[in-house]
């Protein structure tokens, strides 16, 4: 019998999360397939049954791999600009948007939004939503830079 680490039970939990289970059919599957265990056991540990990863490092790395992703992000939003060549703005966009989701899965935050979008707006007004957006990554970027440089 393989007996797994805490950390890499842990590690898989968040990855099961960040693969949209238990919503999305066939995560589970996936997720055993690509850590090689067998999905049954990664259920368990999901569940909380048979071996599961201590709670209190489910909770360390799901705090870890937000932070990696809210800096992915960030970057990713800088990187678009030198990116452009290489790579079409969709593409660049829903590279960005997989962060976020994930990121959202992990906060147990939703990942869909059903408001309407208003195609009314000018062009005008869509580079302002973004060159806001952008101004808020800039702040929360310097910001988490300062805080990071505290401990």
């Amino acid at each position: 019998m393989t007996r797994y680490t805490d950390e890499f039970r842990a590690t898989s939990v968040i990855m099961l999360e960040m693969s949209g289970y238990p919503d999305r059919p066939g995560s589970l599957m996936e997720t055993a397939k690509y850590l090689k265990i067998p999905h049954a056991t990664l259920s368990r540990w999901y569940n909380g049954k048979r071996n599961p990863p201590p709670p209190e490092m489910v909770q360390v790395k799901k705090g870890e791999m937000i932070e990696l992703l809210k800096n992915e992000i960030v970057s990713a939003i800088y990187e678009m600009v030198n990116a452009r060549p290489f790579a079409d703005y969709k593409e660049l966009a829903t590279a960005m948007g997989i962060m976020v989701d994930k990121m959202q899965l992990l906060e147990g935050e939703a990942t869909s939004r059903t408001e309407i979008i208003d195609d009314r707006l000018t062009d005008e007004e869509r580079a302002n939503r973004i060159t806001s957006l952008l101004e808020r990554g800039r702040t929360r970027r310097d910001g988490q830079a300062s805080n990071s440089t505290v401990h």
